[in-house]
């Protein structure tokens, strides 16, 4: 009791929270609740069985994970009298199967459900009839005595820091089931539905941050293109200016070259008349 009071105590202030990126249709309540599971126990949240078959913490990289079984149970299977049956019939969906553990080599166990059988290796999954199997444990004490702790259930989902939260639907109801905390005992987890509708994404909200960046870098780009309008137009202007500049100098030059010539000709005129006038002295 001290041991699951002190792990019940760890998971509270190592819980992760998150929240659900979902909500119900018809503005329909959610429905929460969470439990804490050891790792091979089941326990019903909300209307659905679950059973913790692995979990992980690496506090180092904050990192938890945690393997669920949806609507699973977990059976003790134990041979003692050669060629003797080990097996158990368990319940899973208002179906009953027939569990039984046929052999074990090392840490491989040979598990058979139903007359169809697999072998898998302690802590790997495995699929018989439809079902989700994982052994996580199994000893072989001679060739008489086999035992083996088995995992049965109908599916199986993988929480981690990667997805905290999944949804899924169990005999037409729809749960979204959250991973809060978890550690290499077991994991907090939290099942959640509808009280009526169905279960949406909620429409993803475009932080504040990223929306006044957004508004700057477009006040940005509205005043560079001010800036350049203004440059062109100043440009512009001056390239008349310096245009307009230039035509009046060509015509004063031209002006002044004109004038220049016609002072050269009056110049040429004025000589020629005195010419003229002393040539008819000596005549």
């Amino acid at each position: 009791m001290k041991k699951r009071c002190l792990f019940l105590l760890f998971l509270l202030l190592s819980v992760t929270f998150v929240s659900a990126a979902y909500k119900c249709s018809e503005d329909s309540e959610f429905i929460s609740s969470s439990k804490e599971i050891d790792i091979g126990e089941r326990k019903p949240i909300n209307g659905i069985n679950l059973v913790v078959s692995k979990a992980d913490e690496t506090p180092a990289v904050k990192r938890i994970s945690a393997d669920l079984i949806i609507e699973g149970r977990k059976v003790s299977l134990l041979r003692e009298i050669l060629n003797a049956t080990a097996s158990e019939q368990v319940e899973i969906l208002d179906k009953n199967y027939n569990v039984t553990l046929l052999e074990i080599t090392g840490t491989i166990a040979k598990i058979g459900i139903d007359g169809s059988s697999e072998k898998v290796e302690v802590g790997e999954y495995v699929s018989i009839k439809g079902l989700q199997v994982i052994p996580i444990s199994a000893e072989a004490s001679g060739p008489e005595r086999i035992s083996a702790e088995v995992i049965v259930g109908a599916d199986k989902i993988i929480l981690s820091n990667n997805e905290l939260e999944k949804v899924i639907t169990v005999k037409n109801v729809q749960y979204l089931i959250s991973l809060e905390s978890a550690s290499d005992a077991g994991a907090l987890v939290e099942v959640s539905k509808c009280g009526n509708g169905t279960m949406v994404e909620k429409p993803d909200e475009q932080p504040l941050q990223n929306v006044t960046e957004e508004n700057s870098t477009e006040q940005n780009i509205t005043d560079q293109q001010n800036n350049l309008t203004d440059e062109n137009y100043t440009l512009s202007n001056q390239t008349e200016v310096n245009q307009t500049s230039a035509q009046l100098t060509n015509e004063t030059q031209a002006n002044q070259t004109e004038q220049k010539i016609n002072e050269d000709k009056e110049k040429t005129g004025i000589i020629r008349r005195i010419i003229n006038w002393f040539s008819r002295l000596f005549d």
